[in-house]
């Protein structure tokens, strides 16, 4: 998902996305900057959620494993 938002938007905009599903995101905020003076920020959201269960649902069936193997 791309979005190009201001920075009054940006709450409106994961309020938005929290509103639809439970999940996983990792945020990353970028400043601009042209010597001292601060431009503008790039902001970075990446939907982890599929990742996350994709972990989660390999250790539980490692563990399973485990549990199966005779000692």
């Amino acid at each position: 998902m791309a979005l190009m938002l201001r920075s009054e938007g940006v709450e409106a905009v994961l309020e938005k996305i929290h509103q639809a599903h439970r999940g996983h995101a990792s945020l990353a905020a970028l400043p601009l900057l042209d010597e001292d003076q601060s431009l503008d920020a790039v902001l970075i959201f990446e939907d982890t959620t599929r990742t996350v269960l994709l972990t989660e649902e390999n250790q539980a069936l490692k563990l399973k494993q485990r549990r199966r193997k005779p000692a």
